[in-house]
C-alpha cells in the first residue's frame, strides 16, 4: 500500500507539479542509480511522528491478527 501511494505521489509531482506547492517539495540534487533526479516533499516533525505512531499502529494490529489467526489453526 505505501509503494502505491509513493507511486500515485510521484506521478502527480511528475504531471500535475501545479497540484503540489512549490514550498512542500524539494529537488534532491544528487542523481540516483538511473541518474535521474528525486523529488522529495519537506516533511514537518509533527508529521513524520504521527506517520510513524500510524505505522507502528498498524504494525501491532497487524501482528495481534496474525497471531489470532495461528491460534485458530
Amino acid at each position: 500500500m505505501i509503494s502505491a501511494l509513493v507511486v500515485l505521489h510521484n506521478f502527480i509531482v511528475i504531471h500535475d507539479p501545479g497540484e503540489i506547492s512549490k514550498h512542500e517539495i524539494e529537488l534532491d540534487t544528487e542523481p540516483d542509480e538511473d541518474n535521474t533526479q528525486i523529488n522529495q516533499a519537506t516533511i514537518s516533525h509533527d508529521e513524520r511522528t504521527r506517520a510513524t505512531t500510524h505505522r507502528d499502529c498498524m504494525a501491532l494490529a497487524m501482528w495481534e491478527d496474525y497471531n489470532v489467526r495461528r491460534g485458530c489453526r
